[in-house]
């Protein structure tokens, strides 16, 4: 669990691969005109949350990677409480929210809870008392790749589940970076 995490899921988010690229409107994408991930609609609706006054089209066209990251890190990391997560888990399920209104429902319903789409007590209890991550990052990619499925996206958008399993991978990375290492234990002579 640590804020650090942001920058790893951010930088991984805005390679190009990951949609992060300049102003664009991809044929037959229902999300419309994008800047780095954020749909215009969405920026739109939050960009005033954050002082930003000039939500016209010529406006969100400016958006850069570095004007973003505040309103990545209050809309998608912050909203479903990442610093609080495990680590790897907090990248992997950043990302799903960042792509899809629907993902803490999934992953929600994934672990065994009702899914409410809030990150509260019981989601981030649930997350941190699964001792092994591994399995539990297994769990929330086959949920990702379920609901990208329900909504017909194998086809449409290939790159969604690339970008899972590129993303699931580095989860896996920084989830096994930070667990406890066991610890060696000297035995004194004479005892063994």
């Amino acid at each position: 669990m640590t804020a650090a995490n942001f920058q790893s899921w951010y930088d991984f988010c805005e390679q190009p691969d990951n949609d992060g690229q300049k102003f664009h409107i991809t044929e037959g994408d229902p999300g419309g005109a994008t800047v780095y991930g954020w749909t215009e609609a969405m920026w739109v609706r939050v960009a005033p949350l954050h002082g930003i006054t000039d939500v016209s089209l010529a406006g969100f066209k400016a958006q850069t990677k570095d004007t973003l990251m505040p309103l990545s890190r209050a809309q998608y990391w912050n909203g479903i409480q990442a610093d609080q997560m495990p680590n790897g888990i907090d990248v992997f399920w950043t990302d799903f929210q960042f792509g899809s209104g629907g993902a803490t429902k999934a992953l929600q319903k994934a672990i065994g809870l009702q899914a409410d789409g809030i990150v509260g007590m019981q989601t981030l209890g649930t997350l941190r008392i699964e001792p092994d991550k591994t399995r539990l990052l297994d769990t929330l990619l086959v949920a990702r790749l379920a609901y990208y499925d329900a909504c017909g996206f194998r086809t449409r958008w290939p790159g969604l589940y690339r970008r899972a399993r590129v993303g699931h991978d580095l989860a896996q990375t920084i989830a096994a970076a930070s667990a406890p290492k066991p610890a060696l234990v000297t035995v004194p002579k004479g005892l063994t």
